[in-house]
């Protein structure tokens, strides 16, 4: 009786430990995955126009450089080195 007991307990404390492996495999395949990047270094020759094509090329380009201007202080005006915030020109 006690073997029985112990053998399923140990069944048991495998299946956790097989199903907490997939879900923290699952989780960092979430993670590291194909995720957009959330900020923009600009570089020189660099426009929210040549920005927008990059980051959402299936979307109108005029909106997602309103969604860009409105996110970074709706100036048009871009310096080499300034960091763009990105998350709301993501559709």
């Amino acid at each position: 009786m006690i073997a029985a007991v112990v053998l399923g307990y140990m069944a048991w404390l495998m299946l956790v430990m097989v199903g907490n492996w997939f879900v923290t495999t699952a989780d960092a395949a979430v993670v590291t995955g194909d995720a957009p990047a959330m900020t923009h270094v600009v570089e020189s020759g660099d426009t929210l126009w040549s920005i927008a094509v990059s980051i959402d090329s299936d979307r109108d380009v005029r909106a997602v450089v309103a969604s860009l201007r409105e996110a970074n202080g709706g100036g048009a005006e871009l310096q080499p080195g300034q960091v763009l915030n990105l998350r709301a020109a993501y559709g």
